[in-house]
């Protein structure tokens, strides 16, 4: 049943009543990534030592320490375009 309404509201969708929630659950998100970017931080920090950070990247063995910054970065990008969708769509 749900994937029912879930198609029938994709194929035809409603008028947006209040952006209001979409732009909360957007905030939370960003927020969340931002405490998830910054736990990486930490854990790179410790890797990183007195190095660089290019040096430090290069010279790692485990790509996770790195990583875990670019990850949330990635989803900053996308979660900080999507109020203009919002904006455009209305």
């Amino acid at each position: 049943m749900s994937v029912y309404e879930g198609i029938t509201h994709l194929s035809k969708p409603g008028q947006m009543a209040n952006a209001r929630w979409n732009y909360a659950v957007l905030g939370f998100a960003v927020v969340f990534e931002s405490i998830s970017w910054l736990f990486g931080w930490k854990a790179f920090r410790s890797v990183k030592g007195r190095r660089g950070i290019i040096e430090a990247i290069h010279k790692s063995k485990d790509p996770s320490s790195f990583m875990s910054l670019k990850t949330p970065r990635r989803c900053w990008d996308w979660l900080l375009r999507l109020p203009e969708s919002f904006l455009v769509s209305n």
